[in-house]
């Protein structure tokens, strides 16, 4: 991750254990030193923004708000206490702290934190163009965006031979926003032509080892992406509205799992938690009073844990997961949640009074997790898997509703959903050893191509 120059808390360590924060800027006076110990936490959040081609509609004309193409981040959180966080000022007037740190760090960084790691690293990269907004007035928009934001994080540490050491706590999360292609008219007329495309990115391998380990090895990782994406949507409050646009979000939460608890107690545990589940909000066509027409293209793709050629498991499968614990006692085992897919509201139109339609078509293709593999040979309660799988698509859409007037929907839905895979183990000789439960549920949640009329015609 990125090392900020700025730093928005600085921690001072005074004598008697004193917390004291405060508020500081890092300047070139101050002394870092590069023997100090790396801390084991090391969190941070972006969001990128981008805005542009966006219109307001208004009695005096259309006004273009302001584009914005900017970051927004946290920087590096590493530490509750870093050594190189204590303040010039702290350490002048406090000896004791001055005596002690090359003692502390004569430690060693990896004997300091024993190769524990707890990270986490979310982006939000958040896109908002080519919307058009009729407020007592017309409003025309025509645009084209990109965003592409995010950056690979891999973790690495060892806790091999050693108790309470070299386990992995991370969290990252690819969750990009998106609204483009909207046109909302209240007392006007408002209409938007758009391509809009975004990528939010994050994660990489975690590799760990716990190989002769007691209570080490362990790695519990969630890796989310969830693109949210409202997009390509016709609104008319009073006036006539329409969306002619085209919009992608995708998100990535990347990497494999690798750790180990040959010879270990309680060593090499994995638990692995990839969730790929998009938001959509798209296509449709709504009218309290007036008209509103949406023609759209919206795509929400989400992937969250890859497949690695390097992570070999039983058998020579490259994996997703990847542990071991033969010979060993309660180690090597593996617990795996598992979700993928899309939740949208897509492609419906409805209105109160006037005329409404949606022509749309839906895309989402999800992946969380992949393949895993363990061993518990000659083991006692080891190489067990646990497994929960879930591919649920829940869609609820090309349904027309109308009160007064006319309403017509064209949906098509297109979605693939897969979660996990293939679990593979192995407890040769061993005790209560090489099992694997698996409940892999998998099937879609479909309210779609529904009509309902009131005072006029429904299709």
């Amino acid at each position: 991750m990125h090392t900020w120059v700025r730093r928005g808390l600085q921690t001072a360590l005074v004598t008697g254990g004193l917390l004291m924060l405060g508020t500081g800027i890092a300047s070139a006076d101050e002394q870092v030193n590069p023997d100090t110990p790396p801390s084991p936490v090391d969190a941070g959040v972006s969001v990128p923004i981008d805005t542009s081609h966006n219109g307001l509609g208004t009695p005096l004309g259309q006004f273009e708000t302001p584009s914005v193409s900017q970051g927004v981040s946290t920087g590096d959180l590493t530490g509750a206490v870093p050594l190189s966080a204590v303040a010039p000022a702290a350490t002048e007037v406090n000896p004791l702290t001055q005596q002690a740190t090359p003692s502390v760090q004569a430690l060693g960084g990896q004997n300091l934190f024993r190769g524990n790691k707890v990270v986490a690293d979310v982006v939000v990269p958040i896109q908002i163009c080519g919307n058009a907004i009729a407020v007592g007035g017309d409003a025309n928009e025509n645009g084209m965006c990109s965003q592409t934001a995010g950056h690979a994080d891999p973790i690495s540490t060892d806790g091999s031979g050693n108790a309470l050491a070299g386990n992995v706590v991370a969290a990252n999360g690819a969750v990009p926003v998106q609204v483009t292609g909207n046109a909302i008219a209240a007392l006007g007329n408002a209409f938007a032509q758009s391509v809009a495309g975004q990528t939010g990115t994050t994660g990489g391998d975690i590799t760990t080892s716990g190989d002769g380990g007691t209570v080490s090895g362990t790695i519990g990782a969630v890796q989310l992406a969830t693109p949210v994406q409202a997009a390509n949507n016709a609104v008319a409050g009073g006036g006539n509205a329409g969306a002619n646009s085209a919009s992608e979000s995708d998100a990535y939460s990347n990497g494999s799992l690798r750790t180990g608890g040959n010879n270990g107690t309680g060593a090499g545990t994995l638990g692995g938690a990839p969730a790929a589940v998009p938001v959509q909000l798209d296509g449709n066509g709504i009218s309290g009073i007036g008209n509103a027409a949406s023609q759209s293209q919206s795509t929400a793709n989400s992937t969250a844990g890859t497949t690695s050629a390097d992570n070999i498991g039983l058998w020579g499968h490259p994996s997703w997961g990847r542990t071991t614990g033969d010979p060993s006692t309660v180690s090597g085992n593996v617990v795996q949640p598992q979700a993928s897919g899309p939740v949208s509201v897509d492609d419906n139109s409805g209105g109160l009074i006037g005329n409404t339609s949606a022509n749309s078509v839906n895309n989402s293709t999800d992946s969380a997790g992949g393949l895993s593999s363990t061993t518990g040979s000659g083991s006692t309660g080891s190489g067990n898997v646990a497994d929960a799988p879930v591919a649920l698509p829940t869609s609820g859409g090309g349904n027309g509703v109308v009160g007064i007037g006319t309403t017509s929907t064209n949906h098509t839905n297109n979605v693939s959903s897969t979660a996990g895979g293939a679990t593979l183990t192995n407890g040769d000789n061993s005790t209560l050893s090489g099992n694997s439960a698996n409940v892999p549920p998998a099937g879609a949640v479909d309210v779609c191509g529904d009509t309902a009329g009131g005072a006029g015609n429904a299709a």
